[in-house]
């Protein structure tokens, strides 16, 4: 027991560095988003003029893209902290990434709660779907009722039918597994793992407490 409360504390400290660094992530898109604004100005300037050789130049000369990375905005805070802190990685690894979120109102689970249940699932996703072609992670965030529906779907190498779960980071991927399955079973809900045609399945249920968080 002791050892799975260290891993949570664990995870939950990276976590942590991961919002701060999504953080960071906004407010340096926010100075260069300043930056292009001012280059506009001038490469503007410089095409009135007729300035072609000086305004390619400029161009070639300066970066407007270097770190940009998609943003996501759901509506949700939680949500879009998550989804931004894996950014980057989705970006560095190429990883087509399609959320479908479908909430309407509040969601009554704590916040580190939630937030816990979908860096794992992401984790769990991209450390599968990295070193593969065309990879994919899709997930899709539903409320009805009192009941929360998260699906995650990624590229995997796993053949259907296996029952073997691998992973390069060694246990972690079970640790992870084990944190969805508790949090799970906090909500008196459920969670399955299914693998067909390569792709690997993460379907959880929550049932939302009375208590607002």
């Amino acid at each position: 027991k002791e050892i799975e409360e260290d891993f949570i504390r664990i995870k939950n400290a990276a976590l942590e560095n991961e919002l701060r660094e999504t953080n960071a992530l906004y407010q340096e898109n926010s100075k260069r988003f300043h930056e292009f604004k001012n280059h506009l100005a001038i490469m503007s300037d410089m095409l009135e003029k007729n300035k072609y050789n000086e305004l390619d130049n400029y161009i070639r000369n300066i970066s407007i893209t270097k770190t940009q990375v998609r943003e996501f905005n759901t509506g949700n805070e939680i949500i879009d902290l998550v989804f931004n802190a894996k950014a980057r990685q989705l970006y560095d690894y190429n990883i087509k990434f399609v959320p479908t979120i479908d909430i309407n109102e509040n969601i009554n689970i704590y916040s580190a709660d939630l937030c816990s249940i979908l860096s794992n699932m992401l984790d769990n996703a991209i450390e599968a779907a990295r070193f593969i072609n065309n990879a994919f992670i899709n997930m899709r965030i539903k409320k009805k009722g009192n009941m929360l529906f998260i699906l995650c779907e990624n590229s995997c190498d796993i053949e259907s039918g296996t029952s073997e779960l691998k992973s390069r980071k060694g246990k972690s991927h079970g640790w992870g597994l084990k944190i969805l399955y508790d949090i799970a079973n906090k909500y008196d809900g459920t969670m399955q793992i299914e693998i067909k045609d390569e792709i690997f399945i993460n379907r959880i249920l929550l049932i939302e407490k009375i208590e607002k968080y």
